[in-house]
């Protein structure tokens, strides 16, 4: 038997490293995903502000071409 116990610490010691080295993997799996996911929603949100804010400058655009149409007109 205590032939075996230096062996079944090793053991142990071997198991408990994988597990550290799982969870770390784990972790820094969802610490990359969440920062994956965060940065393409702030790209989604700026791209959004984007459109709006060309939109309304197209918007304005127009406003000025009818009015000057309308100056003509007149």
């Amino acid at each position: 038997m205590k032939e075996l116990e230096p062996k079944l610490i090793m053991a142990a010691q071997l198991i408990g490293s994988a597990g550290t080295t799982i969870t770390a993997y784990v972790d820094d799996y969802i610490g990359a995903s969440t920062f994956v996911i965060m940065f393409l929603v702030s790209l989604y949100v700026k791209l959004v502000r984007f459109r709006q804010e060309t939109r309304h400058a197209e918007d304005e655009h127009q406003l000025k071409i009818k009015k000057l149409k309308q100056q003509d007109e007149n």
